[in-house]
Parts: structure tokens; C-alpha cells; sequence
């Protein structure tokens, strides 16, 4: 098992909160399509990002991870 982002979350908890991506990505990326990449999945954000996302959008970091299986 290990650890690893969970694109789906960070999509619904900014949704629940009413936080537009342009508005979530000027206060942690400064780049609207990163983010954009970044909850379809497409790229992952390293931990500090993880970390400043989780604190734009009033969570622990732990709402955006998960564990998941490793093919051996």
C-alpha cells in the first residue's frame, strides 16, 4: 500500500465549497491549468502543494490523499 493523491477529492471539496479553480489556483499555484491538471488526474502536486491546497481550502492534507494498492 501506499500513499498517493486523490484527484476526486480535492474536485468535491472545492465544489463543496464554492471555490472556483481560477480562484483556488491564484492562491496556491498562480496557474489555473495546473490545478486544472491536477484534479483531472493528469499531473500530481508535490506534498508542499498538496499542503497549501488542503490549507486554501480549510483542510488537513490527509482529505486529499489515499492509500492504493502497489502492483508488486
Amino acid at each position: 500500500m501506499s500513499l498517493q493523491f486523490n484527484p476526486a477529492a480535492l474536485r468535491q471539496i472545492r465544489e463543496q465549497r464554492g471555490i472556483s479553480q481560477r480562484k483556488l489556483s491564484t492562491t496556491v499555484t498562480g496557474d489555473a491549468a495546473r490545478l486544472c491538471s491536477y484534479e483531472r488526474g493528469r499531473s500530481v502536486p508535490d506534498l508542499p502543494t498538496i499542503g497549501k491546497i488542503a490549507s486554501a481550502l480549510g483542510v488537513e492534507y490527509t482529505a486529499l490523499i489515499g492509500w492504493s494498492e502497489v502492483a508488486k
